[in-house]
């Protein structure tokens, strides 16, 4: 299977845990998952503890739970608290709709990518051992301070010996420890509960967390990423609508990423694009068009575009930057998504019934009248829409709530594409309301394979 890294968001996560601890690699010590089960054991009782005491009182007195202690908000306070490891696995449920309900799903997306700024002493330190020798042989200047923190890393400022200004990505130390410990204990658990019920049986968690395994590993190899950039850079051979960032790899290692530093305005600074006269239509024609070309034309893709890490250049082009969360596809996939494009703007539900049990994995037998009234329902509103009408971020999504009821589980190659595009259509949606991601997937009919009739729709 492909590996696809995810970069997650991480608000107020302490980097803690234990700076050694391992027999081997990969292998913490009964010691360390003593500890360790310990103090995730203690965090959850606490906020199990505040849901079940505020709901119990809320019943007794005949009032309403307080949101900010109801299990969803409790679960993500509790993800946040025990660390890195499980704020990723939040965030990766967080884009699961097939999988998560919808408020536990949009509590989860509040995870943010921010975790306190490692010390002076501890930068300098983990730089050197990096590079295996003293910085200032590479850089002419380095901000100590960084300009983004999360928990497997942050970014830095510097300028290189030979003036070129870069961004550097420093790995925490001590994080792929804590990462193997916490995985350890997921898998016991898991495996208990496969024991013991039949429904965690029928979704093979211990099959998933193997995936999200490789997934967090991968995020702590910069080697693995510094590889993404250049294959999504190969994407864009011309560069005159995308610039993706160059890697210094002289300079880079598994632990250390240094790139070429992007100039221009995050797509997040409304007030900043408006002051430079940025045309929005053509940043959200240009978004469209970097997402097709990586989706349909390349075997990896950027899968996160979040505002933040999309550039207004001054010279026109979109800049993409943040590379930690990479999406692989195959022609499989691909097809997938195809067939799935196809059947949804062609407002077809029987189409969009074979497909979806096609690609996707059944946690108990299907329905197939049910799912497919399900899926006309869904289709309904928008049976005489406008393709420049159709949001199709919103159908998706939808999609993905009417699988989860039917209870089937999409491939996580599958699944991070169509976040991918669900996010990708809020982002264009922010810089210019009246695109249409429907209208533009449509011009690319001779790569996606769906055409127009005289109404208007695509049909296959």
């Amino acid at each position: 299977m492909n590996v696809v890294v995810h970069r997650v968001h991480d608000r107020g996560a302490s980097d803690v845990g234990p700076p050694h601890g391992l027999d081997e690699p990969g292998r913490p010590r009964a010691a360390t998952l003593m500890r360790r089960a310990w103090a995730m054991t203690t965090v959850a009782a606490r906020h199990a503890t505040t849901v079940g005491w505020h709901a119990a009182s809320a019943r007794l007195c005949g009032r309403t739970v307080d949101e900010t202690k109801a299990f969803p908000r409790q679960i993500r306070l509790a993800l946040e608290e025990i660390g890195p490891t499980f704020v990723k696995l939040g965030q990766l449920l967080s884009s699961r709709s097939d999988v998560v309900s919808p408020r536990l799903q949009h509590e989860l997306a509040m995870l943010r990518d921010h975790a306190p700024s490692l010390p002076r002493t501890t930068v300098v330190a983990e730089l050197e051992r990096s590079l295996g020798s003293d910085p200032t042989e590479h850089f002419a200047s380095f901000e100590i301070g960084p300009v983004a923190c999360a928990s497997i890393g942050q970014v830095h400022r510097a300028k290189l010996r030979d003036g070129r200004r870069v961004a550097v990505k420093l790995r925490r130390p001590a994080v792929r420890a804590q990462i193997d410990t916490d995985i350890s204990l997921l898998r016991i658990v898991l495996q208990f509960a496969m024991h013991v019920s039949r429904t965690a049986r029928t979704y093979d968690p211990v099959a998933l967390l193997g995936e999200f395994a490789a997934m967090l590993r991968a995020e702590t190899d910069y080697r693995l990423e510094a590889e993404n950039i250049e294959v999504v850079r190969r994407a864009f051979p011309d560069g005159d609508v995308v610039a993706i960032p160059k890697v210094m790899t002289e300079l880079s290692s598994e632990s250390l990423l240094v790139m070429e530093w992007i100039d221009g305005i995050p797509l997040t600074r409304a007030d900043e694009l408006d002051a430079a006269g940025t045309n929005r239509p053509a940043v959200a024609r240009a978004i469209m068009h970097a997402y097709a070309q990586m989706m349909f034309q390349s075997e990896r893709f950027h899968a996160d575009p979040h505002p933040g890490n999309l550039i207004a250049q001054p010279d026109k082009r979109l800049g993409l930057v943040d590379f930690g969360e990479v999406g692989s596809i195959d022609a499989d996939t691909r097809n997938a998504l195809i067939r799935l494009l196809v059947a949804v703007l062609g407002r077809n539900s029987d189409a969009l019934g074979r497909a979806v049990v096609d690609v996707s994995r059944s946690t108990r037998r299907v329905d197939r009248g049910q799912l497919g009234d399900a899926l006309a329902a869904m289709l309904a509103p928008i049976t005489d829409a406008t393709l420049q009408d159709i949001r199709l971020g919103a159908v998706l999504r939808d999609l993905l709530h009417v699988m989860r009821r039917n209870a089937l589980v999409l491939p996580a190659d599958l699944a991070v594409l169509l976040k991918t595009v669900i996010e990708c259509e809020g982002t264009t949606n922010e810089i210019d309301p009246a695109f249409s991601m429907s209208n533009f997937l449509t011009e690319l009919g001779e790569r996606v394979g769906f055409v127009n009739d005289d109404r208007g729709r695509s049909g296959p």
